[in-house]
């Protein structure tokens, strides 16, 4: 979730794509398969070859497209042209599939008879014989208006977390699982649909078209295929590392070489073999990752997008070192919601004449329903407890949280207070509510709703009285 909300931040692209309609959908989930997944039986020698950040890569390639608006609905009846193929969904019959089995070497077939422009192209290439559906429609063509780029859409999301992958550590592995993550939730997350469904099939299906572009030169050689990664017979390192590896040669990195045993795509084990060390790293024997302490302000940004999942992911940052501890401890203590147990132990804590540190970091605090604090604990104390508290909010909590005496008592220690929001409160009468301006002069924004003794009347009046604030009331809802 947290890489998925950082690429809406950084995106070009919609936050959200146009809503499918149903007909669309069912077309995106037909069209909708995993990798390139084949093997053959093989014993001997060989060696393992994978992508570098493979769906990354395929997200954020400038020459790709990917769409954000819903396509339309036609009936082709002409042959269908290599060069001038229209980015979309075909239904079509694509013979050569063998019994019981998904793909071949090079290829994937999909019994449900839907394919992307980028899978019909494939198959062009390997003279496979294509059939288009004469049911009508038989293609969901997506105009290029409706298209974003995958460097306007994905590049600021990839570099930045690349970059950080690349230092290593803690962060680094953050960083990764935020990369191979994205793309999945792009479609769905399990239980909802996800925000650009539509990309999904061209996402796969792109990534079959490239790994089929790197295997078929190989011919025969080729034993078994797993979505990023290959295994060629024979060993031949030193070749194969002159052609892949190096600055610029290509994204394909060699992984091991030895003798496997090859049974079928899940069933394989290597014998006797050696991990592949590119030359570069074995003449300097060293590591070209830099242990380095990451700034500050990198941490903080990944930090957010963990906190929006729920605070309670944030605990494990704190004992990973003393750096991540006073970020992530910043991050947890800004907003704090109180219910009845919490509620009971914090105000506990914060009235007492030791404070911790942590409280000049609370910016906000939420009360939420009955609270039967102590009864020598006051709110006013709480607040006074968090000098730099800019929000506050009560939903219910009673008349010992929230009554005129307390309202006045506690305003009156927040001196730099931006938002106060009350709710459900029978007991602020209409004189302390008018009154609260005159307490908190910083108020920017005042959220009043189910106060059951402040009528239209007197929010009229609070309203002319102090035209610089902004009032939310009951009829603001949606």
């Amino acid at each position: 979730m947290a890489s998925l909300r950082f690429f809406q931040d950084v995106t070009l692209a919609p936050r959200k794509a146009e809503d499918l309609t149903q007909e669309e959908d069912y077309w995106i989930n037909s069209a909708y398969m995993g990798g390139l997944v084949w093997a053959e039986p093989y014993e001997g020698i060989a060696t393992e070859l994978d992508f570098n950040e493979f769906y990354p890569k395929i997200l954020a390639f400038g020459g790709a497209s990917w769409p954000v608006r819903a396509g339309e609905f036609k009936t082709i009846t002409h042959n269908l042209n290599y060069y001038n193929l229209e980015y979309g969904i075909y239904r079509a019959f694509i013979k050569g599939q063998p019994a019981n089995q998904k793909c071949i070497r090079g290829f994937r077939f999909n019994p449900a008879g839907y394919y992307t422009h980028y899978d019909l192209k494939l198959a062009m290439e390997l003279d496979l014989h294509i059939e288009l559906s004469s049911e009508s429609p038989n293609a969901l063509i997506y105009d290029k208006a409706y298209l974003m780029s995958g460097y306007n859409s994905f590049y600021q999301w990839a570099s930045y977390l690349t970059n950080i992958k690349q230092e290593g550590r803690q962060a680094g592995k953050v960083a990764k699982h935020m990369l191979v993550s994205l793309w999945g939730r792009l479609y769905s997350d399990g239980r909802r649909p996800g925000p650009h469904r539509r990309m999904a099939p061209f996402i796969t299906a792109r990534g079959r078209r490239i790994i089929s572009g790197e295997i078929i030169p190989l011919g025969d050689r080729v034993k078994r295929i797993h979505t990023d990664g290959f295994i060629i017979s024979d060993k031949n390192t030193e070749q194969l590392i002159e052609r892949y590896e190096g600055v610029g040669k290509s994204d394909l990195k060699i992984v091991k070489s030895g003798f496997v045993t090859i049974k079928n795509v899940m069933n394989l084990k290597w014998i006797n073999f050696e991990e592949i060390v590119s030359p570069s790293l074995s003449k300097s024997g060293k590591s070209p990752i830099r242990f380095i302490s990451l700034p500050n302000e990198i941490l903080d940004r990944i930090f957010q997008h963990y906190r929006k999942d729920r605070d309670k992911k944030m605990y494990p940052l704190l004992f990973v070192n003393k750096q991540w501890y006073y970020i992530a401890r910043r991050l947890v203590w800004q907003r704090i919601s109180l219910t009845a147990i919490s509620g009971i132990k914090f105000t506990k804590a914060l009235s007492k004449n030791t404070k911790p540190d942590a409280c000049a970091q609370v910016l906000g605090l939420k009360f939420i329903g009955e609270i039967n604090i102590e009864p020598d604990v006051y709110i006013s104390e709480v607040c006074k407890a968090c000098p730099n508290l800019q929000w506050l909010s009560f939903e219910n909590s009673g008349s010992r949280i929230l009554n005129n005496k307390n309202l006045e008592a506690l305003l009156a220690e927040c001196p730099n207070l931006k938002r106060l929001t009350i709710r459900g409160s029978r007991r602020i009468s209409p004189k302390a509510f008018l009154k609260i301006p005159e307490l908190t002069p910083s108020l920017g924004t005042i959220e009043i709703r189910g106060c059951l003794r402040i009528g239209k009347n007197i929010l009229s009046d609070f309203q002319n009285f102090n035209p610089k604030i902004k009032l939310i009331i009951e009829s603001d809802e949606e």
